[in-house]
Formats: C-alpha cells, sequence, structure tokens
C-alpha cells in the first residue's frame, strides 16, 4: 500500500464548529504520529490548525452533497471518514491502521469499519476482520470506517442527509462490493458525544480527565433522554449480539 493513496476526512457542519477544537484536541492527542493528510469538510467557517486541511462546500447543502464535494476535491484513493463528534479515548497504533489498510486492497474490500459498532455476522477474513452481511443491521453507516472513495462516491449520489443515508443504504446489496468490520476497534472513540444537538453528561469528565477544559455553548441532554438512547443501543446490540453468534 502506499500511504499517500489514504486521508482522513472529519465530515461536519458549520453548526458544529463549537466541536472541532475539542476533536482535534482528542485526535493528535492519541494520534500524534497520524501518517496521513487531515481534511476537515465545513461549509463556510474555518478552523486553524496547520495540521488541519479544511475543505468549504458552501451554505445549503444535504450532508450527503458536502461529503461528496470534499471527496471529489481530495486526490487520495482511500479515505478514513469520521464524524466531528467521534473523540477518540484511546491510542491509536499505525500498525494496527496500515495492516487495515493493507487488507483494504489485498482482500479487495470497498468499505472496512475500524470501530465495530455493529459487528458483522459474515465469515471471518482475517485475524481481525469480518465481513458484513447485505442482512446485518446498518451494513452502511457512518460510524469510523476506511472507504474506497470510488464506492463512497456511488452512495453518496442522491441528496441525503446522515440517518437517510445509512437507513436507504442499508436496505440495498452491492455486488462486487465487499464490506466488512475489524472485531476490535482500531480507532476507538466508545461512542458519539453529541445526541440530537446536545452533549453526553459524561462529556466533560472525559474532557477534564484528559487534559481539556474549555466549555461548550451545548445544552446537557436529559436523564430521561439519556436512559432511553441508552435502552434503544441495548436492544440493538442484544439483537446484534444473537444474530452474529447464534
Amino acid at each position: 500500500m502506499r500511504k499517500e493513496d489514504f486521508c482522513v476526512i472529519v465530515s461536519s457542519t458549520d453548526s458544529y464548529h463549537d466541536l472541532w477544537d475539542p476533536y482535534f484536541f482528542f485526535f493528535f492527542k492519541f494520534w500524534l504520529n497520524c501518517p496521513f493528510r487531515v481534511y476537515l469538510v465545513t461549509e463556510s467557517k474555518t478552523f486553524n490548525d496547520s495540521r488541519v486541511s479544511v475543505i468549504t462546500t458552501g451554505n445549503g447543502l444535504p450532508w450527503s452533497q458536502n461529503l461528496r464535494h470534499a471527496l471529489l476535491s481530495v486526490p487520495e484513493k482511500y479515505v478514513i471518514l469520521s464524524l466531528e463528534d467521534f473523540f477518540l479515548r484511546q491510542k491509536v497504533s499505525n500498525e494496527d491502521v496500515f495492516t487495515a489498510c493493507h487488507e483494504m486492497i489485498h482482500l479487495n474490500i470497498s468499505m472496512l469499519r475500524i470501530h465495530p459498532n455493529p459487528r458483522g455476522s459474515g465469515r471471518k477474513l482475517s485475524d481481525n476482520v469480518k465481513e458484513i452481511t447485505g442482512n446485518d443491521p446498518y451494513s452502511i453507516s457512518t460510524q469510523a470506517s476506511i472507504w474506497r472513495k470510488s464506492f463512497l462516491l456511488e452512495l453518496l449520489a442522491e441528496p441525503q442527509n446522515i440517518w437517510q443515508f445509512e437507513l436507504i443504504n442499508s436496505k440495498q446489496f452491492y455486488p462486487g462490493h465487499r464490506l466488512a468490520t475489524v472485531e476490535k476497534s482500531i480507532f476507538n472513540y466508545r461512542h458519539h458525544m453529541v445526541q440530537g444537538g446536545e452533549l453526553f453528561p459524561w462529556f466533560y469528565f472525559i474532557c477534564i480527565k484528559h487534559g481539556y477544559y474549555k466549555k461548550l455553548n451545548r445544552q446537557i441532554i436529559s436523564p430521561s433522554k439519556v436512559l432511553e438512547w441508552f435502552l434503544r443501543i441495548s436492544y440493538l446490540k442484544l439483537a446484534n449480539y444473537f444474530k452474529v453468534y447464534k
């Protein structure tokens, strides 16, 4: 593999600009020696960090078209796609990432999820890679993944928000395209940090623990909403567990 063929793209919008500073604080804290070019996709706002290249797409476009515009503007053939509220919580190993990139090419994988949420139920392709079948829940998702750019561009052809992208595309089958996931996370952020525009209650505890002390101008999710989220996620994980390990 050629590392010049891979890049990191952080997909965002201007309404989430307050997350960019903590996102990249955690990103470079846990992946200090990231060997790839890092892009941030925004609408019109910029972000001042010499390690990050900002791609502005203009205002008013749906999420899929923003990302499509960004993909068409970068030369790399493969993208590690992340959202702006996936705050890394563990060190990222370049060796593990290079292995995953090599397997993308060697095993002809079009999408390799690098944080196994959810897991796949297909056959094992290598020590840490398992196939995702068309019947798996959220076979297409915006969880952190390495994508073959040409395949991702195909999926982004229609104007869609994130939820439409996942739900509509997960109902399709993709002959000639292999989908897979790692079984042990190599890009561990546990879960997203913002739900419905509000922060999870443990956000500031995590920030203080790792040395980030700035306060964001966002509401904290109510306990009832956290419980509702927890029950829904637990149900989905339990259902997926029995599907994968039946």
